[in-house]
């Protein structure tokens, strides 16, 4: 009988997309589904998540999927995608639809197969009385990380999940993420199984074929001038601050002609979607970008991801470092480190923090509601509705808060572990995740073993590089003699 289910799942897979055979992790995830559990899966980036609650709908071939997904840009590239395969009912319900086309959406959501929407869209009241007329036959969550990491500091709605999971007649959930820990896990646990059953299907986050390296130093901007004078993309930089990121951007095209942007949350969505759609399509060699970009993209080809700036937690790491080498092609992950940079992680998160106890003491003085909100901020008020609504209390608030706090402060002084230590940092990351079984380390592992980026790394073609020679030659004869 498991053969029987074997034979049919890959003849299905053969059929609608054209592979012959799963992914590791993929099988497992839908068999669950198709069975009917709740499932969390775990998947390492690259591993084809999409697949896992795509397939069954078409095995099912009942009712809708509606998929919870926190970005514009992925889940237009996701719709993008779906088409590509045939797929026409499908839909991104967004904010980028004009008020005829989402009212026309809505009235007509029974003609869509799948439905890619925010956790803030689904909360509008209009739009979650539409959705809940749909026989639903999957709820998914990707990026479910995001419950935990967004979920009060950022983007609240994703703790509200549950309600929206409750109000819609508790219909099956499926939970993807590449990356969760024990804490995170039961936070997406607790969030959107609530006391139900569920299965936890979880790969290694393993990548063997990602390269880790620390390089310590007093002048980035060089390093990364000196990197990409030897070695072309496509490649990300990560950075903390959308100003260093227009700027490195604005270097990299003067000095070394190089199609590099900088991609961050202030752009226009519109610009924002055509840089992404640019650097997918290989116009764009470098991005240079905030933790904006990058969640769900599907590039195989990324050769390098640089943080210029540390991430706040291993689990940012390993999210942004994995988009790398997806085509399963060797790759570097590199963080450039100078001593005082996790002051910037920790500022940022002291602003969060002081930003929630002003709040708190608005609240607290019992001023009149109109002259509350008009001092809140955008997240602040949506705190408030939270009291309002009395999903929270001002004591939950303050208990999360401070758990909040502590786990930050955990997370910093793990990645700080990392970018010091001077053993395997691959064995690091697995112990982090509380796998069973750590890998041992391998001569291509990370910079505990040092090796040749030549070794797999393309290098910078002669001619262009002579080309950026000969300009910066010129530029430095127009600065002497002073030509315009």
């Amino acid at each position: 009988m498991k053969n029987k289910e074997n034979d049919f799942l890959e003849q299905m897979l053969w059929k609608k997309f054209g592979y012959a055979s799963f992914k590791e992790g993929q099988k497992e995830t839908i068999q669950a589904v198709i069975q009917g559990k709740n499932v969390l899966s775990i998947l390492p980036t690259g591993t084809g998540k999409t697949l896992c609650y795509q397939l069954p709908s078409y095995i099912k071939n009942k009712g809708t999927t509606i998929i919870i997904s926190p970005l514009i840009a992925l889940m237009t590239d996701q719709v993008r995608r779906f088409q590509a395969h045939g797929e026409k009912s499908v839909i991104a319900l967004t904010s980028q639809l004009r008020a005829q086309e989402k009212t026309y959406v809505l009235s007509h959501l029974a003609n869509y197969r799948f439905i890619f929407i925010s956790p803030e869209m689904i909360q509008q009241r209009e739009v979650l009385t539409a959705i809940q007329s749909l026989n639903i036959a999957l709820f998914v969550v990707d990026e479910a990380h995001c419950i935990s990491q967004w979920g009060l500091d950022f983007r609240p709605e994703y703790r509200q999940l549950s309600t929206i999971i409750a109000n819609l007649g508790t219909p099956q959930v499926l939970a993807l993420t590449a990356t969760a820990n024990s804490h995170v896990k039961k936070d997406i646990i607790d969030t959107l199984f609530n006391h139900r059953s569920y299965e936890v299907i979880a790969l290694s986050v393993n990548r063997s074929n990602i390269y880790y390296s620390v390089q310590q130093t007093n002048d980035k901007e060089q390093c990364v001038i000196d990197f990409l004078k030897c070695y072309q993309g496509p490649g990300i930089i990560y950075f903390s601050s959308k100003k260093k990121a227009e700027d490195i951007a604005q270097k990299l095209r003067q000095q070394l002609n190089i199609a590099a942007y900088a991609y961050h949350a202030d752009l226009t969505q519109d610009n924002r979607s055509r840089l992404q759609q640019q650097f997918m399509d290989g116009q764009i060699e470098i991005l240079c970008a905030t933790n904006a970009f990058g969640m769900g993209i599907d590039k195989q080809d990324i050769r390098f991801i640089i943080h210029y700036h540390m991430s706040a937690s291993l689990e940012a790491f390993v999210q942004e470092s994995g988009r790398a080498g997806r085509d399963g092609k060797k790759a570097l992950s590199l963080i450039l480190y100078t001593q005082g940079d996790e002051y910037l992680p920790k500022l940022l998160n002291q602003e969060a923090y002081e930003e929630f106890c002003a709040f708190k003491y608005l609240y607290e003085t019992k001023q009149q509601e109109k002259h509350i909100t008009s001092h809140l901020s955008e997240l602040q008020t949506k705190w408030w509705q939270q009291l309002v609504n009395q999903s929270q209390t001002m004591a939950s608030l303050k208990e999360m808060w401070q758990q909040k706090q502590t786990y930050q402060h955990y997370q910093l002084t793990k990645m700080l572990e990392f970018i010091n230590t001077t053993s395997c940092r691959r064995q690091l990351i697995e112990s982090y995740f509380e796998e069973d079984n750590i890998h041992d380390h391998q001569p291509f592992c990370c910079d505990f073993t040092p090796i040749d980026y030549n070794d797999f790394l393309e290098k910078r073609k002669q001619s262009q590089q002579k080309q950026q020679d000969d300009q910066s030659w010129q530029k430095q004869l127009q600065q002497l003699f002073n030509i315009k």
